[in-house]
């Protein structure tokens, strides 16, 4: 039997336990800032950095870019669903003044009830030109309109 150890060691992260994802965010955003500095160290220029790091150190980047615009879209979305809030509560407010409509029956029309009857008098009075009446399209010019009512 041989004595020589075959495992293969592997890194197994301290990762801790958070209590929200609030904590969980600002461990991986910590956690990306230090590979950056790590990558970046002793005032290194991205000229200076090998192919491999440099891609490290721009996925690392993305990833901060990405979790910064969600952060933003999701400020942008509670502010949004707050004011659509407050949009249905001054509706339900509005609604609940106009339900109070004296001109509004909500039953059946009483049989009591009599309805108005307009003062046709008046109509007999207005006069009437020969040619408001008619109808269909007009053969007439706008010069001689204009010369009819000169």
């Amino acid at each position: 039997m041989s004595d020589i150890n075959t495992e293969v060691p592997h890194f197994e992260p301290h990762v801790p336990e958070f209590k929200d994802e609030a904590a969980v965010l600002r461990f991986t955003n910590n956690l990306r800032l230090r590979v950056i500095q790590t990558k970046t160290r002793n005032g290194a220029k991205l000229e200076q950095l090998s192919d491999e790091d440099l891609e490290i150190v721009l996925r690392t980047a993305n990833d901060i870019d990405r979790q910064t615009l969600t952060t933003m879209r999701i400020a942008a979305d509670n502010e949004n669903a707050d004011l659509d809030r407050r949009v249905a509560l001054m509706a339900a407010k509005l609604n609940k003044t106009v339900q109070g409509n004296p001109y509004r029956l909500d039953g059946p029309v009483p049989e009591s009830a009599s309805v108005p009857e307009p003062d046709t008098s008046i109509i007999d009075a207005i006069e009437v030109d020969e040619f408001a009446m008619e109808q269909g399209i007009s053969t007439e010019s706008s010069a001689e309109f204009m010369k009819k009512y000169e």
